[in-house]
């Protein structure tokens, strides 16, 4: 299992950097978790993109059904308020990606993200991040 954030969903839409290990996540036998933000956050950066005429005008409406038909377990942000605040405010980091720090901290799950400053974080407290390489593929 692990925690995906939205700079790894994103990608799963877009071929940029880091593409083909993004999409690599969606062929393996390996459940993923994360706040319930994500569809969210991934919605806002693909619609970002669109606006710069980064991506074709159809992507927006397809990664809405894809990202609703992915298995992606949906934690509740709303418990979560109180203290991803003081770890952003402890942290000086955006309140957003610490739902997906306590989500990984909360249960002891890796962390996939592309964001370095996010990896960082994750790093200085004690959060593994997820790599492709020590991942088994499903027989």
């Amino acid at each position: 299992m692990v925690v995906v954030d939205a700079s790894v969903a994103v990608k799963w839409f877009v071929p940029e950097e880091n593409w083909p290990v993004a999409r690599r996540l969606l062929t393996l036998d390996l459940a993923m978790v994360a706040p319930d933000i994500l569809a969210m956050e991934t919605m806002s950066a693909l619609l970002r993109k669109h606006r710069r005429r980064e991506v074709v005008d159809q992507l927006p409406g397809q990664a809405l059904g894809l990202l609703a038909a992915l298995r992606v377990e949906a934690v509740p942000h709303g418990p979560l308020l109180r203290e991803a605040t003081a770890l952003s405010l402890r942290c000086r980091h955006a309140v957003c990606d610490c739902f997906y720090l306590l989500v990984a901290q909360r249960r002891g799950l890796p962390l996939a993200t592309f964001d370095r400053r996010l990896a960082a974080l994750a790093g200085s407290l004690a959060i593994p991040l997820w790599s492709p390489d020590r991942v088994q593929e499903a027989p």
